[in-house]
């Protein structure tokens, strides 16, 4: 690896990576991975939620359709940043 350049951990990259290519609801793959950290995904109109199992009244709200090109992307920060600093 290049210095200066550090390597995310595994978890992070897992998260990344899985909802990299997001075209609407979680698939079973991104579902698998929510679960294995904690999180579920709960169906809604035109939003769905990812929460932790534990806290469901606090949750990211997610898009049912994409947006755009990067919302997956989106998505994977967002729950790198709630696993990080919690749901403050």
């Amino acid at each position: 690896m290049p210095e200066g350049v550090c390597e995310l951990p595994l978890w992070e990259r897992e998260i990344k990576t899985s909802f990299r290519d997001r075209k609407g609801k979680p698939d079973k793959r991104q579902r698998e991975i929510l679960r294995k950290y904690g999180m579920s995904f709960e169906e809604g109109g035109k939003h769905g939620k990812i929460y932790l199992a534990e806290d469901p009244d606090r949750y990211i709200a997610v898009s049912s359709t994409p947006s755009c090109g990067n919302t997956g992307k989106n998505i994977a920060r967002d729950i790198v940043r709630r696993l990080l600093n919690g749901y403050n």
